[in-house]
């Protein structure tokens, strides 16, 4: 047995028992370990929404009930911030070289990926439904979590679907060894994930031996009485993937009798887990227990509430209070109209006799002084922004994401506060990425490990793929060649010859133009190069299949060319053999003045790109100085429209007029044109009617 190996199957059925007390008290521990972190989760959990019931949270919901809640507010400013939207996969080969096969089955798979996503999402049980909940933990509680799967559908021993759906797991749900680091726990420790099973779904899962299993806890995770256990009850099962044994167990905590099932390694993943690292927070390097970031702003968020709390209680005082003479009539009734009103009183001039000289009636009220409340509320407020300012600061939620610039910034400062924002945020998008890839690695290889070769041609739209279309118009029953060496070297490779990645910022807000920006800028690039290369091929032919090379070594860069590249390839190949028949044994002093002449129209070419370099900056200056013309003289033009009313209806009337009198000119002009061809045409005919009567009398006389 080699070093390190841990041994295997050594465990036999009349073992279970000691294996259900092996991993009860793995789970046990694993708990323990995080149980503290648990609890703080559960707290920041119901501060987020607010929810009374689930923890008691001292004065937060007090009767008043005043709160600021700065936790929800940061987290829905940095939800969309870190994960917006689907990822997008890309399959690349790991090497760009020529390799037709590979190229087709890195896009094969690829397009594959596309379809079983949007299917997943069809179906409820999409990755971005999975990616967001995930998201949402891992901001929150600074731990989210997803797991794929991959389920057949199975009729005897006949498949008749295959999917590989994303899960969310919760919090509560994932258990694993507690190492220092994920290395660790993926060379020698063990990840579980708890699924809770009615009695039916049980029995369809492991057979006969689940109804053993006590039905104890509720949908929501609470204990039931045992007289509703078999009507509404469900049983947590646990699946156990241990990396040393390289073994799946599924345990019931609730009956220790024995495990309900063990499985060899059954989907031969590379990383055997099926789900990925978590998207860790705050984790040090001693412990992968990680560090909401809440508990790090916990005190600010409490002396907001406390602010907001008193700021609420002044609010309440800032009213009109005081004192009245009881003895004046209607007084009361004055006092508690809202509208504008007039109160009839009978005794008009005892009321004005009680008032403040002059005939006032302010003497007879007094009111309670304001001032102090209002300069204690305006302190209360300054207060509370200085907190929320240190809070954010704090946070991590910057004004640039806060949608809160100042204009009275400049440029400078805004972008210098938008990149420090960017940087932060930057690290937490990064741990949703991944997850997010490690999630379509996993998809990929079970895909290319399980899938039927069929149902991956149905899914990639195969026999629709650019390069197989032209190959088989090139030759009948290429496409079948090619779908058989690409699903080869899926099934013997898998991913080892491919690298997976997720489109850069493709889970952010997605650009409707980014695709088009993409093709345009291939096509700029490429029909730039074709056209200086042309020119060197013309005076150099010898030179044809480098600037060959250089064409493949750019489309290779451009994820929109990946489709032109096969047809690329064939055409330098064409050009390249065409050059070796027409070539012959060639003169070393013609090579040498071919050399010659290429490194002059090497020099040449440089610096044809210096000035077209001067040439692209010249215009754009020219560029921005057209825009601001075109502004000022849009200002001038809005300025010039402004005019009153009477102008306008000057102007109108004397056009008007002009247009009257242009058309009396006009019909004055076709008059006597018309007067003109009339006569030119009577003319016409009457030298016609001579011309004959001549010719007639002519005849005559002969």
């Amino acid at each position: 047995m080699p070093y390190g190996e841990p041994e295997r199957g050594t465990e036999g059925p009349q073992e279970f028992t000691t294996t259900v007390a092996r991993w009860e008290a793995e789970l046990a521990a694993a708990e323990k370990v995080l149980k503290p972190w648990r609890e703080s989760c559960k707290n920041i959990d119901a501060r987020y929404t607010l929810e009374k019931n689930r923890v008691d949270l001292g004065h937060l919901f007090g009767e008043s009930d005043s709160r600021f809640n700065i936790l929800w507010s940061n987290i829905q400013t940095l939800k969309p911030a870190v994960y917006a939207q689907e990822p997008v996969p890309v399959v690349k080969r790991r090497h760009r070289d020529a390799d037709p096969a590979g190229r087709i089955a890195a896009e094969m798979l690829e397009r594959a990926l596309k379809s079983e996503l949007e299917r997943d999402e069809r179906m409820g049980c999409g990755m971005d439904e999975a990616l967001s909940r995930a998201n949402l933990d891992y901001l929150l509680f600074a731990r989210g979590s997803a797991w794929v799967r991959y389920e057949p559908d199975m009729e005897g021993d006949t498949v008749l679907d295959e999917s590989c759906p994303t899960d969310y797991v919760g919090r509560n749900d994932l258990l694993y060894s507690p190492k220092r680091t994920w290395a660790e726990v993926v060379k020698d420790g063990w990840v579980a994930r708890r699924t809770s099973m009615t009695r039916a779904r049980g029995v369809g899962r492991f057979g006969e031996v689940f109804r053993n299993v006590p039905l104890d806890v509720g949908e929501d995770g609470t204990e039931i009485d045992e007289r509703d256990q078999e009507v509404i009850g469900q049983a947590d099962v646990w699946e156990i993937w241990d990396a040393a044994s390289r073994k799946v167990f599924w345990v019931s905590r609730a009956w220790t009798d024995r495990i309900l099932e063990e499985k060899d390694d059954p989907l031969k993943l590379e990383g055997f887990f099926p789900c990925p690292k978590p998207a860790f927070g705050t984790v040090s390097n001693e412990s992968l227990v990680p560090v909401p970031d809440y508990r790090q702003y916990a005190k600010l968020a409490q002396e907001l509430d406390d602010q907001t709390a008193r700021i609420d209680g002044l609010v309440n005082a800032l009213r009109a209070k005081g004192f009245y003479d009881a003895s004046i009539e209607g007084l009361e009734t004055l006092m508690n109209e809202n509208a504008d009103v007039l109160v009839p009183v009978t005794n008009m001039q005892n009321i004005l006799g009680k008032g403040s000289g002059g005939g006032q009636i302010t003497g007879v009220v007094q009111f309670f002084p304001l001032d102090t409340i209002a300069r204690a509320l305006t302190g209360l407020y300054d207060a509370r922004d200085r907190t929320k300012q240190t809070l954010y600061e704090v946070s991590g939620v910057a004004d640039i994401l806060r949608g809160a610039v100042d204009p009275r910034e400049k440029l400078g400062q805004s972008r210098i506060k938008e990149q420090n924002a960017g940087r932060r945020i930057d690290v937490k998008r990064r741990e949703i990425e991944n997850l997010a890839r490690d999630c379509i690695r996993r998809k990929a290889e079970l895909m290319a490990e399980h899938y039927d070769p069929e149902r991956l041609r149905r899914l990639s739209g195969f026999d629709q793929m650019t390069a197989v279309m032209q190959a088989e118009q090139q030759q009948p029953g290429a496409a079948d060649r090619l779908f058989a060496e690409a699903i080869t070297l899926l099934r013997n490779e898998r991913l080892r010859g491919f690298r997976l990645e997720i489109e850069t910022n493709s889970t952010m807000i997605e650009d409707d133009e980014a695709e088009r920006e993409g093709r345009t800028e291939f096509l700029r690039a490429a029909g730039e190069f074709m056209s200086s290369s042309l020119q060197v091929v013309e005076q150099v032919p010898s030179m044809a299949p480098l600037m060959g090379q250089m064409m493949l070594f750019g489309v290779r860069g451009f994820r929109a060319g990946r489709q032109l590249e096969g047809a690329f390839e064939d055409a330098i190949e064409q050009i390249a053999a065409g050059g070796q028949d027409q070539g012959g044994e060639s003169d070393p002093q013609a090579q040498a003045d071919a050399e010659a002449r290429q490194q002059e129209i090497q020099g040449q070419m440089a610096v044809k790109q210096a000035e077209a370099q001067v040439k692209h900056t010249s215009a754009a200056m020219k560029l921005q100085a057209m825009q601001e013309k075109h502004r000022l003289e849009m200002e001038k033009l809005v300025a010039e429209h402004q005019v009153s009313k009477a102008e306008h209806d000057i102007a109108m009337e004397q056009m008007e007029a002009d247009l009257a009198k242009t058309q009396a000119e006009l019909t004055l002009k076709e008059r006597e044109a018309l007067t003109a061809v009339a006569a030119d045409t009577a003319k016409s005919q009457n030298a016609m009617r001579v011309a004959a009567e001549a010719a007639k009398r002519t005849r005559v006389q002969e």
